[in-house]
């Protein structure tokens, strides 16, 4: 049969993440010799559930956007075939994870997702029968391991709330990271129930919320350094993907906050002050631009300071091939006014290497000791400093330790307590001491 690729639904699948290139090439082949093989569908009111076929569909989905066709067929179309009988939630799975497993392997995080709605899909249907359905019995259907199982079920949870679980390219190293992230939690508790006073200033300190609201309440000209470090725009880590909370890490929500949050933080800050603006390399005159336009001077620092991250010899890039691994981050440091830095003869290039995954709290988190050196730059002791997108709180934990008086802002909810228990445990050493 012939349906249109309109009149196709696609609920959840195991696979999120599909190659471009070789949806391109089946595309290229379909143009040519035709749609080979049918996809399956089932059908509903109306319209019709995928079974299994997905990137045929995106294939044809692709030659329409391009005005092409699947030989033998009109713009659109595609060719199908119906199931015979009602599929069971189990046959489905089956079907998905054995077209998929014969053609590209899947990501951990993939595996996982079928893991979980394997066991969960079974352990319905036995309960609905009056038995039970155990870790054991998936383990054995699936011929892997009971450990195996089990991490991929724990990997799958902590995946939903840690970019930084999501951001690993295998199940040994997201296990890893999980591991962290249940120390981390167990940081939080520890600290609370042992220095509530530090909780309480680190809280005074880091303000829970959006950064373009939070600033409307801050003063005029209060703050002598202002460290501004916003999301970039281009899903990092597969951000928006992965449950990053429900971040919004697109371009458009990129822009929406700097565009926003720049006039303002020219506001807050004093007469002849520095801010340090980072951002995202491939929009240097864009950038540039926005910040003359909002009245920032770069009379003395138009070409851009650089963060060298000498320890980074690997990156998680889809085409190693063909791409060189990103070593480094730039910023900017903007001018209100005609500010003079602390020590002279410094050069624009900042060579540290990343935090150790052991001590990381956020995917975008900079080495404290870098913070360090641009606090010391650009203040003198006693100044305050604002950091609006706090993340990881490094830029404050540094300041905290440079004996200036921070303020910072941070949205999400995992960052906004792994950041006050790290301002905690450091303020708990000043207040022992």
């Amino acid at each position: 049969m012939i349906v249109s690729v309109d009149d196709v639904l696609v609920n959840e699948r195991i696979r999120v993440e599909f190659n471009e290139e070789a949806i391109t090439e089946l595309a290229v082949s379909m143009k040519r010799l035709g749609q080979l093989q049918p996809v399956v569908l089932e059908e509903r009111e109306g319209s019709y559930l995928l079974i299994s076929g997905e990137m045929r569909l995106r294939a044809c989905k692709l030659l329409r956007e391009r005005g092409e066709t699947i030989k033998g067929l009109e713009s659109g179309m595609l060719e199908a075939k119906l199931s015979s009988e009602k599929l069971t939630e189990r046959l489905k799975l089956f079907m998905e994870f054995d077209e998929n497993v014969k053609r590209t392997d899947f990501t951990y995080v993939e595996k996982a997702s079928f893991v979980r709605r394997f066991h969960e899909t079974f352990q319905k249907e036995a309960s609905e029968a009056g038995q039970k359905w155990r870790i054991e019995h998936t383990a054995a259907a699936l011929s892997l391991s009971l450990g195996n199982v089990s991490q991929l079920l724990r990997v799958e949870e902590a995946i939903k709330t840690d970019a930084g679980v999501a951001k690993a390219t295998t199940v040994k190293a997201a296990i890893k990271r999980m591991l962290v992230v249940e120390k981390l939690k167990a940081r939080a508790v520890e600290v609370k129930d042992q220095a509530p006073t530090a909780v309480k200033k680190a809280e005074e300190i880091l303000l829970h919320g959006n950064c373009i609201e939070l600033i409307k309440d801050v003063p005029d000209e209060t703050f002598d350094l202002v460290h501004f470090d916003p999301p970039w725009g281009d899903d990092v880590a597969r951000k928006s993907q992965v449950a990053h909370e429900g971040f919004d890490d697109s371009i458009e929500n990129a822009d929406e906050i700097i565009n926003a949050m720049l006039p303002e933080l020219l506001r807050v800050l004093k007469p002849d002050r520095y801010m340090i603006f980072w951002y995202r390399q491939w929009a240097y005159q864009d950038m540039m631009d926005r910040l003359l336009k909002t009245g920032f001077d770069l009379r003395f620092s138009r070409t851009p300071c650089i963060w060298y991250k000498p320890d980074k010899v690997s990156d998680a890039n889809r085409f190693p091939e063909k791409m060189f691994n990103n070593c480094y981050e730039t910023f900017f440091l903007a001018r209100k006014g005609d500010p003079v830095l602390q020590y002279q003869g410094e050069g624009n290039v900042f060579a540290f290497s990343r935090d150790t995954l052991g001590n990381l709290i956020h995917p975008t988190q900079k080495p404290v000791e870098l913070c360090e050196k641009l606090i010391s730059l650009c203040t003198t002791p006693g100044e305050k400093i604002l950091d609006p997108t706090a993340g990881s709180s490094s830029f404050l934990l540094a300041s905290l330790r440079k004996s200036r008086k921070p303020l910072g802002f941070e949205l999400s909810d995992t960052y906004i307590e792994r950041g006050r228990t790290r301002l905690a445990e450091y303020l708990k050493t000043i207040t022992e001491a």
